[in-house]
């Protein structure tokens, strides 16, 4: 059950959400054999972001948290949709995106009032 944020400077209205959002977790989900049905998905959109002392249009910031480590080939290929998706749907440069993956214990998860 990843949980996959996606903060970017760029205002994106419901259409563009949803192809961002299915884009990403069904590739996701494929790579790590989860159910979509399991994985959340949020954006912050028109956040003020830069580089160093520069400000840019197309900037984000990706965190993928998950239940159980992730190996380097899957990190590959979620890594090449996610800026993939960003580039041709955000015009998002990769020059300003980073992408950060987060493995979470068991014990510091919880869902539907339970711990796992």
């Amino acid at each position: 059950m990843p949980i996959i944020s996606v903060t970017t400077s760029v205002t994106i209205d419901d259409e563009k959400f949803k192809a961002v959002q299915k884009l990403i977790v069904t590739n996701i989900a494929e790579v790590l054999g989860k159910n979509v049905n399991n994985m959340m998905f949020y954006m912050n959109t028109d956040v003020p972001m830069g580089f160093g002392l520069e400000n840019y249009l197309g900037i984000a910031f990706v965190e993928i948290r998950n239940i159980g480590e992730i190996t380097l080939n899957e990190k590959e290929a979620i890594t090449k949709n996610i800026y993939e998706v960003l580039t041709s749907l955000l015009s998002v440069s990769a020059k300003y995106t980073y992408l950060n993956f987060t493995y979470v214990s068991r014990n510091d998860w919880s869902w539907g009032s339970k711990l796992l």
